[in-house]
């Protein structure tokens, strides 16, 4: 290499990841060695003064007796647990229910025929008012109640 080591190649000498060129500059140039050299020595300080100033705030806080115990563990209260529990089987009950079959005659009015479900589905879907809106639907006129258009009555 003619040139001087750029930015990223000098970062990665630094880092130890320097490739088999960059590695070879550093052994040739003087002023490439001396610059990571520098760098090595100052980054070493950083972190020796920076450590240091760690351990002068520990020094200098009160050691209370309860920061040497571990942090004491959550308990939740028995009767949380309760209602946890009964929230889970009021919402999974449905699903463990099973349907019983009535006998012939158990519930007069009520279908258990399957044809016969089929058609009050088929009824219902028909509809061309829904059934609570029946009862309003019989005020409106007929046909046969309608006079001719336009003029008072």
């Amino acid at each position: 290499m003619r040139n001087h080591l750029t930015e990223d190649q000098f970062a990665r000498c630094a880092a130890g990841q320097g490739k088999r060129a960059e590695l070879e500059h550093l052994r040739k140039c003087t002023g490439c060695a001396a610059e990571l050299d520098d760098f090595k020595t100052g980054l070493g300080r950083f972190r020796t003064a920076l450590r240091q100033r760690v351990d002068d705030r520990l020094a200098s806080r009160p050691l209370h007796l309860g920061a040497a115990r571990a942090p004491r563990a959550i308990r939740v209260p028995l009767w949380r647990w309760g209602v946890v529990f009964a929230s889970v089987i009021a919402l999974l009950l449905p699903f463990f229910t099973t349907v019983s079959k009535k006998p012939e005659g158990a519930q007069p009015g009520i279908e258990t025929n399957a044809n016969a479900i089929m058609d009050a589905v088929n009824r219902h879907l028909s509809r061309s008012v829904p059934a609570p809106m029946e009862p309003a639907f019989s005020l409106i006129p007929t046909e046969e109640f309608i006079t001719e258009p336009g003029g008072v009555q």
